[in-house]
């Protein structure tokens, strides 16, 4: 694919070709796509060039380009929001898993019922990332793979 792209013969590569580069570069896919550090905007269409932090907001789904607006709907930037709480939240049920594990091994004074307070938590956000996963069907999306500790959130009751 390089050497194709470095003679000529090939002009565009693929999205998954993309990720391929980026992994074996070891950067994230977004350094291949703006010129970040390198330049101070880029061509996002033909001929129209705009900031690289305005690309950079547009690409990660912060804002629209200057002088545009989106829709709003379930398929602009409200998709990659509930995705970003969604991975947030999951992120946020593993630490305090973590912390209970870490307080139930731990022999200090009070050290039980902190523990039961992580798990409390810890249940709390699992219930969290349910009713998010349920707004996600909702919007006809797929929600992401769940750990293995959380997989009964996606169970239907009998």
């Amino acid at each position: 694919m390089l050497a194709n792209l470095e003679s000529g013969r090939r002009e565009t590569i693929t999205i998954p070709e993309l990720f391929v580069l980026a992994q074996a570069l070891e950067v994230p896919p977004l350094l291949l796509l703006l010129p970040l550090g390198q330049a101070a905007t880029v061509e996002v269409v033909p001929d129209e060039g705009v900031a690289v932090t305005d690309a950079l907001s547009w690409l990660t789904g912060e804002r629209p380009l200057p002088g545009q607006q989106w829709a709003g709907s379930a398929h602009g930037s409200d998709v990659i929001s509930i995705f970003r709480l969604h991975q947030s939240a999951v992120e946020n049920w593993a630490q305090r898993r973590s912390q209970a594990t870490r307080f139930r091994g731990a022999t200090e004074p009070g050290s039980e019922q902190r523990a039961e307070s992580e798990e409390v938590l810890a249940d709390r956000q699992a219930q969290g990332i349910r009713e998010i996963r349920v707004v996600m069907r909702a919007q006809g999306l797929v929600p992401p793979s769940l750990p293995d500790e959380l997989t009964y959130l996606d169970e239907r009751p009998s």
